[in-house]
């Protein structure tokens, strides 16, 4: 009894003494201070970021309506190269496609466009970047950077192909939306900057300046069929067309649209030589007679009978007769002639 007595003595004992040892503990650790983070668990911050407020294709120029700026919970920096700031993306070209509320960053655009920017930012790698002077800006729809267009020429009003299927258009008239690629001179202070474009004199066409992306193929093309004198024609469309329509690349002839009736009409109407096309002469016929070649109505040459002729027979050479007795009987004996190579009879 007094040894069980004992033992609950002992365990009370060391319970009080891990009781105090534990509370001295908590009285000597160290107590975070109001509002200090944990390193194990970090607090999100929030960032902001630049994305795309709509699609923008390759080539675009961004404006202030084509991004926006979005907060976003991190807990890390943002990547190398994003961008933080609307002012910091403007007027820059896309060099490929950003899709709406995707984030933008340096690698995907050129550098920012100024009054003595590159025009080499504009041409896309592989193309080459070609000036069309218009001369009736009217004959063209209106063209806004980024459209695409086709350049159809017309020879002589006789043929009409499509030497460009399509062309992205990069610059008119030397600007990109809001700004402007000729380098402007320093004006004086007396000078004051003229805010309105310059007019063509009354009675002048105005020209149109458009800057194409071509390919090495189509610069050459166009660049021959202005010097032969053909009328060059433009369509427009806004997104590209891939692959292009097979009849697009399709030549086609006045025969072709009004028949041979009407060309040498509407040529005549209009002064054009119609060139005549030589008749082909057929090539010599180097058999003359023509085989002879059976059909079922024709009939067929009849067999020439054949004639056995008789075989003749050598004549024989004469013989001569000699006739003599021998004893009381009259005997006749045959002797042949002999003849010589040169056919004498000996």
């Amino acid at each position: 009894m007094r040894r069980r007595l004992r033992y609950f003595r002992l365990f009370g004992l060391t319970t009080v003494i891990f009781v105090i040892v534990g509370a001295a503990y908590l009285a000597v650790r160290p107590r975070p201070e109001p509002g200090a983070i944990s390193p194990s668990k970090p607090q999100p911050t929030v960032a902001q970021r630049v994305v795309a407020a709509m699609d923008l294709m390759p080539r675009t120029l961004i404006t202030p309506a084509a991004v926006q700026v979005e907060e976003v919970p991190t807990t890390a920096p943002l990547p190398l190269g994003a961008f933080t700031d609307t002012q910091q993306v403007l007027y820059r070209l896309t060099k490929t496609l950003i899709r709406k509320g995707e984030p933008i960053f340096e690698q995907h655009v050129t550098p920012p466009l100024s009054e003595n920017g590159r025009i080499a930012w504009l041409i896309p790698p592989g193309k080459l970047g070609m000036v069309l002077v218009i001369p009736h800006r009217d004959s063209v729809p209106p063209v806004r950077t980024g459209d695409y267009i086709s350049i159809h020429a017309v020879f002589m009003g006789l043929k009409a192909k499509t030497i460009v299927p399509q062309a992205m258009v990069l610059a008119v008239d030397n600007r990109v939306g809001e700004i402007s690629l000729t380098p402007q001179p320093a004006q004086s202070a007396q000078e004051q900057p003229s805010t309105q474009p310059t007019q063509p004199a009354q009675g002048q066409p105005s020209p149109l300046n458009l800057l194409v992306a071509l390919s090495p193929q189509e610069t050459k093309a166009v660049a021959l069929a202005m010097d032969s004198g053909a009328t060059l024609y433009y369509t427009i469309y806004g997104e590209p067309m891939l692959p292009p329509p097979p009849n697009m690349e399709k030549d086609l002839t006045l025969r072709d649209l009004v028949g041979p009736a009407l060309e040498p009409i509407i040529a005549k109407s209009r002064n054009i030589e119609l060139k005549s096309e030589p008749t082909p002469t057929p090539p010599p016929d180097v058999y003359p007679s023509q085989p002879f070649t059976p059909s079922l109505a024709q009939e067929l040459p009849k067999p020439v009978q054949q004639v056995e002729r008789p075989t003749v027979t050598p004549p024989t050479p004469p013989s001569r007769r000699v006739v003599g007795v021998i004893g009381d009987q009259l005997v006749t004996i045959t002797v042949p002639s002999n003849r010589n190579r040169e056919g004498v009879r000996r």
